[in-house]
């Protein structure tokens, strides 16, 4: 037993800091031919979930139930930590960094994710340091940064490895170290490295023979700067004082002379499990593919979490596939990975919209279109089945980012019609909940528009008040009441208070009229009369007018009421004239489409628009535009 024959000392202070839980988390477990040593650093803010407790756990279990030193070993233990954070992810996601170190107490090896580091001590110097999977790491790599700069830069906590990421999970694994007598490693979380430099690190190893010396040493750095807030730091020391040596080495020639009388034996156990590899090969590719195949299914049907789910299966299945680079087998594997991304992008897009994050929804949706573009163009997939998913959701989240940002604007009329856009996307794929949600955002913006317009002829009708126009302000202020009363009932709670407001003037200013004499009542709605009349609205003209003549017909002036008389007949006439001239345009256009002049009917209808316009026959003028609409859209679909 390799235990037996070697000394390694492990010591380890793992404290909260200024906080009332501590997220970090030490573990080791020594067998007789191997040991373990893991640490790791929560990076979630699940108070419900230990992330990095859970994932030592899982891999302390794994190492005891299978140890061994190899970069297989370490990629399995790293994969069953990341894969019980992606299980026992609820309400929020499992996220922690992480490293492990190995040693059969002769060499040692590690893996790493994330701003857990492990630093390697030999004769008082660091002879290797792990770097983080972080953007500062990555730019200090590209001279892009000081190195000094590292553990004060804004990034070094944006990691782009770590346990419990989506998508495809790649943990950095160094290759075996032959250790020597008087090593040290060291373990520890961000906690630590952040607030204590190389120097320091140097000085705490230097005359130091007792491996608790070395983590109070480091301890007494952290707290000594008396910050106002100490994270969570974990420091764990292993002392080498003695590494392992085989008794029997010099015996191994003989049994490499045995070993060459087995070759032929050994060759032919290589070519059987060689056929059995191209066997099980086989079979993760036809599983790989299956998978494939129901996540294209799922994208069919714009269930993106469920192809999500599928599609990330795949891609773990793929990673079992061997294959050689340019064989049709690596060009599949690389398919995969790009519809892994491309369903993360779809799935996550999907998340953003149910938290109405409208602008990262939309860059996710168009890195999905780059990507089905991608799976088209270099990988030959028909996208056609799932591409108006992708393409209508895209248009959605980006109507509704520009609605959103024009509605704060007060750009209400960019706002409704970037929403009735995204309304109308919805509606043609039967999304009811984000259909619903861009009709919450219309109604909202419908009511600050009648707000405006009511506030805009409440205003005029106080300025004609004031010039004692009471009948023109009395009109103002109903229509000002009418557009109060619809932004009331579209949820606008300003427009509920301004009702009882507004209904105060119109009384207040119906009193004025009151006063004045009969005679000059009389002219006042002749004078409306004549302008409804002249803009147009006859019904409102004829009611004015009607009004007039009951007024001569109570002071019993039959000349001015026989006028009036005249006047309304007239006015219908023209009304009536007007609407005739309007159905015979669209009599002619009918007769020009069926000889199939569509520039003639064309003519003729916008004829006929313009005087259903005039007489304000607003029903008809709609359908009119509807079949205009219609004679351009199929024009267009001509060309």
């Amino acid at each position: 037993m390799r235990k037996d024959n070697a000394t390694f000392i492990t010591k380890f202070i793992s404290e909260a800091g200024s906080y009332l839980i501590n997220s970090d988390y030490f573990a080791f477990v020594e067998l007789k031919d191997y040991a373990c040593y893991v640490i790791a650093d929560g990076i979630d803010i699940d108070e419900k979930k230990e992330s990095a407790k859970l994932a030592i756990t899982t891999v302390i279990t794994k190492f005891s139930e299978n140890p061994g030193m190899s970069a297989g070993k370490l990629k399995q233990y790293m994969k069953a930590a990341h894969q019980i954070l992606l299980e026992e992810a609820e309400e929020m996601r499992l996220e922690a960094s992480m490293a492990i170190l190995l040693t059969d107490y002769k060499k040692a090896m590690w893996a790493h994710v994330g701003n857990c580091r492990l630093y390697w001590m030999r004769n008082g110097n660091i002879k290797l340091a792990t770097k983080d999977t972080s953007l500062t790491q990555k730019m200090v790599d590209d001279e892009e940064l000081a190195i000094d700069q590292l553990a004060y830069h804004e990034e070094r906590n944006n990691l782009y490895t770590y346990l419990g990421q989506p998508g495809r999970f790649t943990p950095v694994i160094s290759s075996k170290k032959v250790l020597e007598d008087g090593d040290i490693l060291m373990l520890m979380t961000r906690g630590v490295w952040e607030n204590v430099g190389d120097a320091e690190i140097i000085d705490a190893v230097d005359g130091v023979s007792k491996a608790e010396d070395v983590c109070t040493g480091l301890e007494d750095v952290i707290l000594s700067q008396r910050m106002e807030i100490v994270e969570n730091y974990t420091i764990a020391t292993v002392f080498v004082n003695k590494i392992y040596k085989n008794p029997n080495e010099g015996k191994y020639k003989k049994w490499i002379k045995i070993g060459v009388s087995l070759g032929a034996v050994l060759l032919t156990l290589f070519l059987t499990l060689f056929i059995t590899r191209v066997q099980s090969n086989k079979s993760n590719i036809e599983k790989m593919e299956k998978y494939k195949e129901r996540g294209i299914e799922y994208l069919q049907e714009y269930n993106y979490s469920l192809a999500d789910e599928q599609m990330n299966q795949a891609y773990i299945t793929s990673e079992n596939v061997k294959a050689g680079k340019r064989s049709r087998n690596y060009a599949k594997v690389e398919c995969v990975e790009t519809y892994e991304k491309l369903t993360d992008n779809l799935n996550r897009g999907m998340s953003a919209l149910q938290e109405k994050e409208y602008k990262k929804a939309a860059g996710l949706f168009q890195n999905a279109n780059g990507l089905a573009e991608e799976l088209k163009t270099n990988h030959g997939e028909d996208t056609s089945t799932y591409n108006k998913g992708i393409e209508t959701y895209s248009t959605y989240a980006t109507n509704m980012q520009a609605g959103v940002s024009a509605y704060e604007e007060a750009d209400y009329e960019t706002a409704n019609s970037s929403f009735t856009k995204a309304y109308e996307v919805m509606d043609e794929i039967d999304d009811t909940t984000n259909r619903d949600i861009a009709q919450e955002y219309k109604t909202k913006v419908n009511a600050q528009i009648s707000m405006a317009n009511a506030k805009e002829l409440e205003a005029s009708g106080d300025s004609l008040r004031t010039a004692q126009t009471y009948a023109d302000a009395l009109l103002q202020y109903e229509l000002a009441h009418g557009e109060y009363k619809r932004a009331s009932e579209m949820g606008n709670v300003d427009a509920t208070a301004k009702l009882k407001e507004i209904e105060e003037k119109m009384v207040e200013t119906e009193a004025c009229i009151n006063k004045l004499s009969q005679e000059d009542q009389a002219r006042m709605y002749e004078e409306m009369g004549d302008r409804e009349k002249e803009a147009g609205n006859i019904d409102s003209a004829k009611e004015f007018y009607s009004q007039t003549m009951a007024i001569w017909q109570q002071l019993g002036n039959t000349e001015e009421v026989d006028r009036l008389k005249e006047k309304v007949v007239g006015t219908s006439a023209e009304a009536s004239e007007t609407s005739q001239d309007a159905t015979n345009d669209l009599m002619s256009a009918l007769e020009a489409l069926a000889n199939d002049d569509v520039e003639l009917a064309k003519t003729y209808l916008n004829s006929a628009l313009a005087n259903y316009n005039a007489i304000k026959d607003n029903e008809s003028a709609k359908k009119v535009k509807d079949i205009l609409n219609k004679i351009s859209a199929k024009q267009n679909a001509g060309n």
